[in-house]
């Protein structure tokens, strides 16, 4: 958290130094220009941008690393249809989504129901090579068991993933559903 903190301050001096623009005592004339820039001072907000296009408001950021990260992984809460949630790596330079590890399959040969270990009661989205799928704990119950291949984006490997983790049935993205974009161009993060 406190590396978190450090870089905002560094790569947003703004946000820690600034001040609203007007302050008020008692008795003090107010105008509505002056309402008005404190209005707009106030609504700033972090944006996640695909292309140029607000894709949605970050409400959350968690630094993320297990172990020696040599590029930092964020963890991200966004809304804009709805909550979204998902991890990106360089946040504030180059942002690009996290790939996940894989996507699971019970079945030998990455056929059937796909499912991720992880889910939360927000829409989340997993990124298998270049496909996009969501998962929600609150409309997909857990599925206890091994898994016996997974899928890349790429390869399907014949490789068993004996745990006993909760997994979540995936479905491919719905930009309806989600808010998340079917394609991703170039991401950036925006403060306006």
């Amino acid at each position: 958290m406190k590396k978190f903190i450090l870089l905002l301050i560094t790569l947003f001096p703004s946000l820690v130094f600034s001040q609203v623009p007007h302050t008020f005592q008692s008795g003090d004339p107010v105008s509505s220009s002056k309402i008005n820039e404190n209005f707009a001072f106030a609504s700033k907000r972090l944006y996640l941008k695909n292309n140029g296009t607000i894709i949605g408001t970050i409400l959350s950021v968690n630094y993320n690393c297990n172990g020696s990260c040599g590029v930092y992984n964020y963890d991200i809460f966004v809304t804009d249809k709805g909550f979204f949630f998902f991890g990106l790596y360089n946040m504030f330079f180059q942002p690009s989504l996290v790939t996940e590890s894989g996507v699971y399959y019970q079945s030998s040969d990455c056929t059937g129901n796909a499912y991720a270990i992880n889910a939360r009661s927000v829409n989340t989205v997993h990124r298998s090579g270049r496909k996009f799928y969501y998962s929600n704990a609150s409309d997909s119950p857990a599925t206890y068991g091994n898994m016996y291949s997974t899928y890349d984006g790429s390869t399907c490997r014949n490789q068993g993933m004996y745990s006993s983790d909760p997994k979540y049935l995936l479905k491919e993205n719905d930009e309806s559903i989600t808010g998340f974009p079917d394609s991703i161009g170039t991401l950036t993060i925006s403060y306006e």
